[in-house]
């Protein structure tokens, strides 16, 4: 059983939003609205599932690093599960994951008629990353009715480049 004395509990997050791929910190402050400091342990989700446990340091924060989220927007919350003197309390913050965004310039090619059998001059198609982290191509395909053209990747689309 927990105690009867009211608490505060408050979620930060190291950096929000934050960039795909990189760690986070969730910090949850848990603050007693009488006297004394609070005890015990938080647990922390995300959109519902359970990411850990993290034990309160004296000051009354608990810590949790997690590895980065997948793209977009989520619902972590922090869960005090009180003591022996403080009573359970909650929050939640919405945490934003941003991705990379890539640009396709031409984004039609017009390699004309050709003549069955033959090659065409070489059309160029820049991908681009304005960036805010590295994009991952594994591979890009040309088709048509009449073709089919792949390339493989072997490395990353770099911030601000083509």
């Amino acid at each position: 059983t927990t105690g009867g004395a009211t608490t505060a509990t408050a979620l930060g997050s190291s950096q929000n939003p934050s960039p795909y791929g990189q760690s986070l910190t969730l910090s949850a402050t848990v603050t007693a609205q009488t006297w004394g400091t609070a005890t015990g342990t938080v647990g922390f989700a995300s959109d519902g599932n359970f990411l850990g446990y993290a034990t309160l340091n004296p000051q009354g924060v608990a810590n949790l690093t997690i590895p980065s989220p997948a793209v977009g927007t989520h619902n972590i919350t922090a869960d005090y599960y009180g003591d022996q003197t403080f009573g359970v309390s909650s929050a939640a913050l919405q945490q934003v994951v941003e991705g990379g965004e890539v640009s396709l310039s031409a984004t039609t090619l017009n390699f004309g008629t050709q003549p069955y059998g033959t090659s065409s001059q070489p059309l160029v198609m820049t991908l681009s990353n304005p960036c805010n982290v590295p994009v991952k191509i594994t591979s890009i395909t040309v088709t048509s009715m009449a073709f089919s053209k792949s390339n493989t990747c072997s490395s990353p689309l770099a911030c601000n480049s083509s």
